[in-house]
């Protein structure tokens, strides 16, 4: 009897779309930082759905690069999408109630799905920059918008360090130019006393070294 109401207040009850968010679309780690892509979802099912992360590196440039990403300005335009057979693609992991398994290439890793979606990588290693596609599936909720989409760039921590180092040189080197710039020259004057008394010859006019003074008057 306890069933039967609970389904039929199942069936009375607001169904609500499946509904897939990320919070951070876009998160920039450091090299061996741990990394937590949030995804959240809302659903109206009573059983768990598959909650899945896949991985998709980014699009290669016309140039030819692979996606290696060093600097902030070094990342690819995801704006562009491009075909997964013109890329890596691999599953991350895959959630089905609390048994949680890893795909092959992420195996040995510390990478797991925490709470309803959010994927744990551990330790960003090198490779980990690309897209990552959270996908929630249920067969009872079949509405709504059921993946959303976080970006992951990870940086060099030798490029972060020689960036502070070059910015630090730098601003040294302008203030120490600037204050060599701001130092006034003063101007000089040297006026050559006469070889002769003053009664008997006419002074040197006077050499100015320097900026000359305004005239007076």
């Amino acid at each position: 009897m306890a069933a039967v109401m609970a389904a039929l207040l199942a069936l009375l009850a607001p169904v609500t779309p499946l509904q897939v968010t990320v919070t951070d679309p876009r998160t920039v780690a450091l090299l061996f930082q741990p990394v937590l892509l949030r995804c959240q979802y809302q659903t109206s099912a009573l059983e768990p759905p598959i909650v899945t992360w896949k991985y998709k590196s980014f699009c290669p440039s016309p140039q030819g690069d692979s996606g290696v990403v060093t600097s902030p300005g070094d990342t690819p335009d995801v704006a562009s999408p491009c075909p997964d057979a013109a890329r890596t693609v691999r599953i991350v992991a895959t959630k089905q109630g609390g048994l949680v398994t890893l795909g092959d290439f992420y195996r040995g890793r510390s990478v797991t799905i925490l709470g309803g979606a959010e994927l744990s990588l551990g330790p960003a290693a090198w490779g980990d920059s690309g897209i990552y596609v959270c996908t929630v599936t249920s067969t009872q909720d079949l509405e709504g918008n059921n993946e959303a989409v976080a970006e992951l760039v990870v940086l060099d921590w030798l490029f972060v360090v020689l960036v502070g180092l070059g910015g630090g040189a730098g601003g040294a080197g302008a203030g120490g130019s600037a204050g060599a710039s701001a130092a006034p020259t003063p101007a000089a004057a040297s006026c050559a006393a006469p070889a002769a008394p003053a009664a008997a010859a006419a002074p040197r006019p006077c050499t100015w070294r320097g900026k000359r003074p305004p005239p007076v008057g």
